[in-house]
This record gives C-alpha cells, structure tokens and sequence, in this order.
C-alpha cells in the first residue's frame, strides 16, 4: 500500500499544480482499484486519507479535495468526516457549510500547489 500512497500523492500534485480535479473512479483505476469491488473502495479511500495526512503535515491542505464523483462533482463523505476528524470542520455542520469548505479547500490546495 505504501507505494499507492506515493502514487496517489504524485498523482493528485499533478493535478494541483494543473489546477485540475481528478474523478474518484479515475485515480482508483491508476491505483490498479476497482470502484465496483467494496474492499478496493475502501482501500482507495484509505489511501486517500493518508494521501491527505501528508498534505495536512507539509502544507495544512487536504489534497484529497480534488477527487470527485462523477455523478456529483462533489467528494463523497468520507472526505469531510476526515475533515472533521483533522479538525477542520465540525461534525455536525449542514451541506451548504460542507460545499463552502471544500471550495475553500480546493483553493488552498491549488495555491499551495500551482506551478511557479
């Protein structure tokens, strides 16, 4: 899993640093995980959240901010309960609240990252 790790956060600085988003199903499969099987799902959100930890430690950004579905456009759930567990958010705030964080959030992520 380390070396998904590492993937993943190549992956998403180069996504940062292009100012672009990622899709859920996308990075997965460049991470050799299947969105339709339930345990790879879970590896990739796993791998998501320790992608972010690092983002967190070096920069105080969750990159995982731009991976998205593509049903929504939106990051699913468990972006923003490890938001609020890294204390960035509360637990109990309303959707509006969530989508304003986010964007913020994606913002960071794109100064912090863009190329010089």
């Amino acid at each position: 899993m380390e070396n998904q790790i590492k993937k993943a956060l190549n992956i998403l600085i180069e996504c940062a640093k292009d100012q672009k988003m990622t899709y859920y199903g996308t990075i997965y499969e460049d991470l050799g995980l299947a969105c339709s099987n339930v345990a790879d799902r879970n590896k990739g959100s796993d791998i998501l959240g320790k992608v972010s930890d690092i983002t967190m430690a070096d920069n105080e950004v969750m990159i995982s901010a731009l991976v998205v579905s593509k049903e929504t456009n939106k990051p699913y759930d468990g972006f923003f309960k490890l938001a609020s567990n890294l204390g960035k958010i509360g637990r109990n705030i309303n959707e509006f609240e969530k989508i304003k964080f986010w964007v913020k959030e994606v913002e960071k992520v794109f100064n912090v990252y863009k190329k010089q």
